[in-house]
């Protein structure tokens, strides 16, 4: 069964509402005004990302993340890069404090919500 685009990004939605999403830097990408919109479809409509589903910012900065259907786009000072999610082979939390906070981090124990930068490796 191929999924749609629409069933992707209403998954997303789903999963990103249990992890108690929007937060002060987290936006569900259909509900930003259409300016914030149009500054970001700058940046992505040449990426063939889908249909943008969650807008991600980095406090202090230009850095921000936003994540379609079919590629989860980064950027920052007019650049930005993408990674289609079938080239992702894992996904790990990346500068936690300590090694104590990374081992639960991987072993499952410290909360998502936490993880404040991800390593993604490619295939």
């Amino acid at each position: 069964m191929q999924k749609t685009d629409e069933y992707i990004a209403s998954r997303l939605t789903w999963k990103a509402k249990q992890y108690s999403l929007p937060t002060e830097y987290s936006f569900y990408f259909e509900n930003l005004t259409q300016k914030k919109k149009d500054h970001y479809y700058e940046y992505i409509m040449d990426q063939n990302i889908g249909i943008p589903t969650l807008l991600f910012i980095q406090p202090n900065s230009t850095k921000w993340t936003i994540i379609g259907t079919r590629k989860i786009v980064w950027g920052e000072n007019g650049q930005s890069e993408s990674l289609l999610f079938s080239n992702i082979k894992e996904i790990k939390p990346h500068s936690l404090d300590s090694k104590e906070k990374f081992e639960k981090a991987v072993n499952g124990s410290l909360p998502k919500m936490e993880w404040n930068e991800l390593t993604l490796t490619e295939i």
